[in-house]
């Protein structure tokens, strides 16, 4: 069992960023992708199809907070948010990095990862996990702030640093703000 486990869909993503963090501070990485057949890594979790099959029934009940077309018009973007929809079933804490959205989801974050971000949330409000227990970090990179969700956004000047086992997701390209402040976190 590890102590501290960043889960991410891969080193070019927003858990790229956070891994190097993470193995300064002997966290553990692990990577989920779709095959591995390309990749010479022992730290990357290949899902298979009956990963993906549950993942798409997380994402039939998010849709009802999403309110977003299920499946989406792009095979590849369809296969990221499975993953990243399964990703989030099994971590104790989610960091996200992204941008707000005054749609009519519940959440109000757009983009993909919108769909993890309720996956994680309906964890809380229907599967009768303890609210208190439900740690999803927002940054908004157009505001450059951290916000955490407790059936509301709250702004907060950090979120703590990573620990248990937690996922990264969101928008890989960052301003040297967004950067900076992912930096912080793990200062205490």
């Amino acid at each position: 069992m590890f102590d501290n486990l960043l889960l991410g869909p891969g080193p070019d993503s927003l858990a790229g960023i956070f891994s190097t963090d993470a193995v300064k501070n002997n966290h553990s990485i692990a990577y989920m992708c779709h095959s591995t057949s390309l990749i010479d890594s022992t730290s990357y979790f290949e899902l298979t199809e009956k990963h993906m099959s549950d993942a798409n029934n997380y994402l039939l009940l998010a849709n009802k907070s999403v309110h977003r077309a299920w499946p989406t018009d792009d095979v590849n973007s369809n296969k990221n948010i499975l993953r990243d929809s399964y990703l989030v079933k099994w971590c104790d804490r989610v960091y996200v990095a992204g941008f707000f959205t005054s749609d009519a989801s519940l959440l109000k974050i757009a983009g993909d990862v919108a769909w993890s971000c309720q996956i994680y949330v309906d964890r809380f409000l229907y599967n009768q996990e303890p609210m208190a227990l439900c740690e999803l970090y927002f940054f908004d990179i157009k505001s450059d702030s951290w916000f955490i969700w407790n059936k509301k956004w709250k702004k907060i000047s950090k979120p703590p640093a990573p620990h248990g086992i937690y996922a990264v997701l969101g928008n890989g390209k960052l301003t040297r703000t967004a950067k900076k402040a992912i930096d912080d976190i793990w200062i205490n």
